[in-house]
């Protein structure tokens, strides 16, 4: 890496490390975020030395690339960070920088971390995909699906894109937009950017459109559901930190029982993770989740 490039890399590690530093303590003093800096670098073998006017140019910073506002309080001098609606966005980038610096420290960690093996994602398609989505260009890729021997090549235009999982989908119409599909990302062999340019629906949501799925399936002729589970106390305590859905709902939450409401579609993405489970959940309602999980398990 340039002498240069190490530079730049330094100025982020800067700004990650300002906004993680008030993200956990919600409020700082400057004195407060230089010792977090210090401490959080020691692991990185990194030494900054930290005055008060780069933290202010740092400030300008933030808010220009990430849009994230940080004010102080002149009558305590602490800084926090002006919540916004792309407060999950920046989320996401926090963590993924935070392991990034970790696994490309000086030091050597191999043996002290242990990474999950995973197989292509198609994650090299994002930048065009979405160069493509927002520029209202049409694309061409050819797709393998799962169960298909052969290649297909589809004409899309591209939506939106969504993440499930820890794997990556395109959300796109084929010819019109009666039909939207999704696309796995890793089932893409190439992917072409067309010229021609196609009119985006301004009622597309990606948002709005999943809001009540459980993964990546949106039923075209069904309707959402009121669902009613219950779990174990010990499998609530998990489903409590990282509920199923937004629209999960505690009923019962006590020593004997830990019981929910949902409201999404019943999809077989939905059915497979309840299986996961096992015999920790129990499903009370709608009549018609019972029936096709138990054809599922015969």
């Amino acid at each position: 890496m340039a002498k240069g490039d190490y530079g730049k890399r330094n100025f982020f590690i800067r700004y990650f490390l300002v906004i993680k530093c008030l993200r956990n303590r919600k409020k700082a003093t400057f004195n407060e975020i230089r010792e977090f800096i210090a401490a959080e670098t020691a692991i990185l073998d990194k030494e900054f030395i930290y005055e008060i006017r780069t933290f202010q140019r740092d400030l300008n910073d933030i808010r220009c690339l990430f849009g994230i506002d940080i004010k102080i309080n002149r009558l305590t001098h602490e800084y926090t960070i002006v919540e916004s609606e792309t407060d999950h966005f920046n989320t996401r980038i926090l963590e993924s920088f935070d392991i990034f610096n970790l696994l490309s420290s000086s030091q050597d960690f191999s043996q002290y971390i242990s990474l999950e093996r995973k197989c292509k994602q198609g994650t090299e398609y994002l930048h065009g995909l979405l160069y493509a989505i927002n520029n209202r260009f049409k694309v061409s890729v050819l797709y393998k699906k799962y169960y298909e021997q052969n290649a297909e090549k589809c004409e899309l235009l591209p939506l939106a894109l969504k993440e499930f999982k820890a794997r990556w989908y395109l959300i796109a119409a084929r010819g019109s937009y009666t039909t939207i599909r999704t696309y796995a990302l890793d089932r893409i062999q190439k992917l072409i950017i067309q010229p021609e340019k196609y009119i985006r629906p301004q009622s597309f949501d990606v948002n709005v459109f999943f809001k009540d799925c459980f993964g990546i399936i949106r039923p075209e002729d069904d309707d959402p559901y009121e669902i009613i589970l219950s779990f174990d106390p010990f499998q609530g305590n998990y489903l409590k930190s990282y509920p199923l859905h937004t629209s999960q709902e505690i009923l019962i939450d006590n020593n004997k029982e830990f019981r929910i409401k949902l409201f999404v579609f019943i999809t077989y993405d939905l059915m497979m993770e309840l299986l996961s489970f096992g015999n920790t959940v129990r499903i009370h309602s709608p009549l018609k989740l019972k029936k096709e999980i138990r054809k599922m398990t015969m």
